[in-house]
């Protein structure tokens, strides 16, 4: 990625600036013949015609590439409107906007994954009330982590953080001894004062790592 996307070093990469980088790596190197930019094929064979000459064939279909409606019980007499996350990016377009609606004083979001975010932020900087629902059963909201954290007194971008020696230390792994720091584990996780270290650690963590 070129300095020409203005992307700042150690920061997030935005997710139109990421589809353009990649749209024209596809171009650059003439790539995009070989896709196939079809969402509505469902099925597909090895008589299927691809569209160039090629010896294998690769289905991207991304985590939910197809939205799942929520079916909640009374929804067809419900009054106000109720749309997908998916929906929005059309909504938002239109001069008939949920966001510029005006009758509009409260919003309520059902999940916890990224667009659930997307979704709670772009209401509640118009100033909208609202009210976000997690089902208790679940798993609950997504990591959204700021670019660096610290650990300890040291402050680390957490891609590097990931793969920090420490890190590894305080983590749970069936094959933690293999890396030959046994007694350092042991230190940690088998007394009380390691025990009371590592939790402190984590709670550090959390507060600065979770937006």
């Amino acid at each position: 990625m070129h300095a020409g996307f203005g992307v700042k070093k150690e920061e997030h990469i935005p997710g139109g600036t990421l589809h353009e980088n990649l749209r024209q790596y596809a171009e650059g190197f003439d790539l995009r013949r070989y896709f196939d930019m079809d969402p509505l094929r469902k099925r597909s064979n090895r008589e299927t015609k691809p569209s160039a000459p090629n010896k294998k064939w690769i289905g991207a279909t991304s985590v939910a590439s197809t939205p799942l409606p929520l079916h909640i019980h009374g929804s067809d007499s419900f009054q106000a409107p109720i749309t997908m996350f998916a929906a929005l990016a059309a909504l938002a377009s239109s001069s008939l906007t949920l966001l510029a609606d005006p009758t509009i004083q409260s919003v309520t979001v059902v999940g916890s994954s990224k667009a659930a975010f997307d979704c709670v932020y772009i209401f509640a900087s118009t100033g909208r009330r609202v009210d976000w629902i997690i089902r208790s059963s679940g798993h609950g909201p997504r990591y959204m982590a700021h670019p660096h954290g610290f650990l300890g007194l040291f402050r680390r971008w957490l891609v590097k953080l990931t793969s920090t020696r420490t890190m590894t230390w305080i983590s749970p792994c069936i094959w933690g001894d293999a890396d030959r720091f046994r007694y350092v584990r042991w230190l940690l996780h088998g007394t009380r004062w390691g025990r009371w270290a590592v939790d402190a650690l984590w709670a550090r963590l959390r507060s600065d790592l979770v937006a």
